[in-house]
């Protein structure tokens, strides 16, 4: 049951208790964790509870919460029965899908009195895959229908282009990514298929990789609005599935560039963490919703990038003014 109560006028929140928050210091408040079930992560390779646990070695509360413990009463937030309160914060760590459930969720979360990392309206606003075309403008299509598919297609063979790059909109990992040759439009038009009722609209790009049957390294730089953390290159096969890591060499003048544009945009916007992906100087990804890859930046990088984020973090939570307390 989704278990998300909005103008709770039966007096059910009445119930809700005031937050107990040992740990938390008189100037700061607890730290809350609003992500998947934990039964869903990989204990050790997810990021979040990297972060969860640099919250906690610096002796600071910090608790997990999912999607069943979210109540929401005018515009005071309550997880796990706990009210959030001006001091508090919380970060916000669920996955993208594309259910209704978690587009409503963030939805709901733009209106409530809290301060939640990164912010939720950002979230929405912030297109991972379309809004680095603002960055890096490059030939893309967001495809809607079969017959705008074919229009496509045949706009790429009129520019030569030998490969496509069919990709989910949303998130979805590096799964539903294909590259298949533009003279095979049966193939196309199957995954095209495949990714059109999950999303309402599929990606379509040129092939960026170096050519073949080899998939194109993947930049990923992890980054704060404050600083650059470390930078990793994956080789993700086509349709997903595990990946070759490797520390990623120093950032071209273009990526420097871009990733200085992006380090701004994030700071104007409240945004305090993010992954950006390369493939060569094309930047294809913003990702604000749920960054992740702290612990390949940590083993390739020689940092603990968790602990940097969570400095990050006090940095720009205490130079902030405290969230409204709610009504």
């Amino acid at each position: 049951m989704f278990a998300m109560v909005f103008d709770d006028v039966c007096g059910a929140a009445d119930a809700v208790q005031s937050p107990v928050t040992a740990g938390a210091s008189a100037d700061r408040g607890a730290i809350f964790f609003l992500g998947d079930p934990l039964s869903t992560l990989d204990t050790e390779w997810d990021s979040s509870l990297r972060l969860m646990e640099a919250h906690r070695r610096r002796g600071e509360e910090a608790t997990w919460v999912s999607f069943d413990d979210i109540l929401i009463r005018n515009r005071t937030l309550f997880l796990g029965g706990v009210r959030v309160g001006p001091k508090d914060a919380v970060w916000l760590r669920l996955d993208p899908s594309n259910s209704v459930r978690w587009y409503e969720t963030i939805r709901a979360l733009c209106h409530v009195d809290a301060h939640i990392v990164n912010p939720p309206e950002t979230v929405l606003t912030v297109h991972d895959k379309r809004s680095a075309l603002g960055f890096s403008p490059r030939c893309s299509w967001s495809v809607f229908s079969g017959r705008q598919l074919d229009q496509a297609i045949g706009e790429m063979r009129r520019l030569a282009i030998e490969t496509a790059v069919l990709k989910p909109p949303s998130l979805f990992g590096s799964k539903g990514v294909s590259f298949l040759p533009v003279g095979d439009e049966a193939a196309i038009r199957r995954a095209f298929d495949e990714l059109l009722p999950l999303f309402g609209y599929v990606i379509l790009e040129p092939y960026l990789g170096p050519g073949g049957d080899e998939p194109p390294p993947d930049t990923r730089v992890l980054m704060t609005s404050r600083r650059v953390l470390g930078v990793i290159e994956r080789l993700i096969p086509p349709g997903g599935g595990w990946h070759e890591v490797k520390r990623g060499g120093p950032l071209t003048a273009t990526q420097g560039r871009l990733v200085a544009e992006v380090r701004a945009f994030l700071e104007a916007r409240g945004i305090l963490l993010a992954g950006l992906d390369f493939i060569g100087d094309s930047l294809t990804e913003v990702n604000v919703s749920c960054p992740g890859a702290i612990p390949e930046i940590n083993m390739f990088c020689d940092v603990v990038a968790e602990d940097l984020i969570v400095e990050d973090f006090w940095s720009v939570h205490d130079a902030s003014p405290a969230a409204p307390a709610g009504i």
